[in-house]
């Protein structure tokens, strides 16, 4: 909230903040700004509720995305007072003036994002055509000329699958559940993508592959650097400090705790950010799902199609059958 209300990134948005918080309190004595000010109120309400809602019921409401209700009432009440500032000028050279004064500041503030976003971490990462990255644009390609548009592939990671799908267009199992569609119980698919990957339930692994239409095993150098830190940190996860670093690997809701346990894969309750990239993003309990030998049922009935020194992709054969 104190991002949107009063942000001190830099003079020209700390500049805006005050002049929308103006705008905001102009519009509180017009009726005609009621939704506006009543959509603040819900983004504001919204994003405060755990305060009270988590000592009282033990639980919040997705508080981490009311915040973006916020951004378009800013605009609002920005809009609001500098329109006030304008008409109250009387001489035309005082509004050209604030015109140009105006224009000044957005053109300041346009300058200062540009310049952030080239030193961003991703935007670098975006412009670099490293080896690895050509080897994995090199896989994709492959992927699409070999696979149906329909094809539906499960990984080791998150992330791995999040690049596939976005690299590819072809549907995952599971992937980075901030990115995960909301219509889909992404954790019953990560609790069932552990099953399939490190499961001993054969029957089960047979029945999840034929519910999902899995056709293709993918992976890359990620997941399998990912697997090797997440075994090398498990000991380490039961220190509530190293909640975080359980990112490493699959995670899932709690609630498939006995699920997990019936199919023979191993887990341990951790405290963890969701979102790792974000300081901010809140922490939640999760089952951080301990990497083992891929199922035997699986790795019998997998077919090496093509690999390179970033990935190799392998079709599931029989299962379905």
């Amino acid at each position: 909230i104190s991002a949107v209300l009063f942000n001190l990134s830099s003079v020209p948005m700390f500049i805006f903040s005050i002049i929308a918080a103006l705008g905001l309190i102009i519009s509180l004595k017009n009726k005609r700004y009621n939704l506006g000010i009543f959509v603040f109120l819900t983004g504001f309400i919204g994003s405060i509720h755990p305060l009270i809602t988590r000592p009282v019921l033990g639980m919040s409401f997705g508080f981490y995305r009311f915040p973006s209700l916020l951004y378009p009432v800013i605009i609002l009440g920005g809009a609001v007072f500098l329109t006030a500032v304008y008409n109250s000028l009387k001489k035309e050279q005082y509004k050209r003036l604030f015109v140009v004064l105006l224009s000044s500041l957005v053109a300041w503030n346009a300058f200062i994002v540009y310049q952030n976003s080239l030193d961003n971490q991703w935007t670098k990462v975006g412009f670099d055509i490293s080896p690895s990255t050509s080897a994995f644009f090199l896989i994709a390609e492959t992927i699409k000329e070999k696979t149906d548009v329909n094809s539906v592939f499960i990984t080791k990671h998150g992330e791995t699958a999040f690049a596939l799908n976005a690299l590819t267009g072809r549907k995952v199992l599971s992937m980075r559940i901030t990115h995960a569609s909301p219509y889909v119980d992404a954790n019953k698919r990560i609790a069932d993508n552990a099953v399939i990957l490190y499961g001993k339930n054969d029957a089960q692994i047979k029945n999840l592959v034929d519910k999902y239409d899995i056709d293709y095993f993918y992976t890359d150098f990620y997941a399998e650097q990912s697997e090797q830190q997440c075994r090398e940190i498990w000991e380490n996860l039961s220190d509530p400090r190293y909640g975080d670093f359980s990112y490493s690997c699959l995670r899932t809701s709690p609630e498939y705790e006995r699920y997990l346990s019936e199919n023979g894969v191993e887990f341990r309750k951790v405290i963890a950010r969701f979102d790792v990239a974000s300081d901010s993003a809140p922490r939640f309990e999760m089952l951080a799902i301990k990497p083992a030998n891929m199922s035997n049922y699986l790795s019998e009935h997998m077919a090496g199609i093509s690999s390179n020194n970033a990935a190799a992709f392998y079709e599931i054969r029989d299962l379905k059958k």
